[in-house]
């Protein structure tokens, strides 16, 4: 089954030379080619609740990458088949849920509907924020130290790479000389194309909190753990704003992925018609790109914030249903979210009903 009879709309966006209009075809032709119940009602809402906010909250999420992104949806739907991943994938950005208030019933808020796929761009983005910003509450002043762990190059198959990488390194946490040196951390990885062999790359980056760790020391223990890669770098960093911004820009790194052959430039032909794309999205599924150790681990880096003075109130999608049986709190939710939808975080208040 091709991804043109599940989603018809999905080959005509990626065929669409205007980024612009094929962000807009994404979030409204993905909207009417669902099949259930809840998605065909929505389909039905007016152009300007649903059309132009998938077009406007798309169209800036997504700015600036469209044509890589078009390139890993389609390569989702080579190595996964349809499915939910796909979609939301595509969707991303273009629906909300609607949050309300708990001090006032009648106070809401929207936040995006976001995909959190390892392969979308402003989600990792979104994770890296994250995490710096518990960084920035949590880090002592004692400086950091970064820390790249790489392995020799071989012509494996990139999932049996992987697994030696991440079983190293659990070994390397393991050892004695890490344990006394090294209070906590936390790593990211980043997988690569050798620009001149063409061979897998996957290597760790990590930033390290602890004493001092001696290089030459490094490398060995690093080479007793593989067995034949020594190949580590170490750096001293004292400035904490130095540090929230390698965080920023490893999270950016872990959903990159080098996306032609060696000497291909992003303008050649995509990675997906050799395999590349699709072998390393088949053998990154399920692992974490980023792996918190020793006692940053009660940082909970990775755990969404609590929401405050803030609930659950619906899906956007359920709004109209609730509107068709007469609740009017979900008729003026509606009014409001026309009302605001170039804003995708908007916060607004409905009057009480009579």
């Amino acid at each position: 089954m091709t991804i043109t009879k599940v989603f018809p709309a999905f080959t005509d966006w990626l065929k669409i030379p205007s980024p612009e209009v094929g962000r807009a075809t994404l979030g409204r032709a993905f909207l009417d080619a669902q099949e259930t119940p809840v998605d065909r009602k929505r389909a039905e809402l007016e152009p300007n609740l649903w059309g132009w906010k998938a077009a406007y909250q798309t169209c800036f999420r997504h700015s600036g990458w469209d044509k890589e992104r078009r390139r890993r949806a389609a390569a989702m739907q080579d190595a996964f088949g349809p499915g939910p991943a796909i979609t939301h994938f595509c969707e991303c950005g273009c629906r909300s849920w609607i949050l309300k208030s708990t001090t006032n019933e009648y106070a809401f808020r929207k936040v995006p509907d976001t995909c959190r796929s390892p392969w979308c761009k402003p989600c990792y983005r979104s994770r890296g924020l994250m995490i710096q910003d518990r960084l920035a509450k949590l880090l002592s002043d004692e400086p950091v130290r970064l820390v790249t762990l790489t392995l020799k190059s071989d012509q494996k198959p990139l999932a049996d790479r992987l697994d030696r990488l991440y079983r190293s390194f659990r070994r390397l946490r393991q050892r004695k000389f890490w344990q006394s040196r090294v209070l906590g951390g936390v790593a990211f990885l980043e997988v690569k194309i050798g620009k001149s062999s063409g061979e897998w790359h996957p290597h760790f980056h990590l930033l390290v909190q602890g004493k001092y760790l001696p290089l030459g020391d490094l490398r060995q223990e690093w080479l007793a753990c593989t067995g034949d890669s020594h190949v580590v770098d170490v750096r001293l960093v004292r400035d904490r704003r130095e540090v929230l911004r390698y965080v920023t820009k490893y999270c950016t790194k872990v959903a990159d992925l080098q996306s032609g052959e060696p000497g291909q430039s992003d303008d050649d032909e995509p990675v997906m018609k050799n395999g590349r794309l699709i072998e390393a999205m088949r053998a990154l599924k399920g692992r974490r790109r980023i792996v918190a150790f020793g006692s940053w681990k009660k940082f909970k880096l990775l755990r969404d914030e609590p929401m405050g003075d803030w609930e659950v109130f619906c899906h956007e999608s359920e709004l109209r249903f609730r509107a068709d049986d007469g609740d009017q709190v979900a008729e003026a939710i509606l009014q409001a979210l026309a009302e605001h939808r170039e804003d995708p975080y908007a916060e607004f208040s409905v009057s009480k009903p009579p």
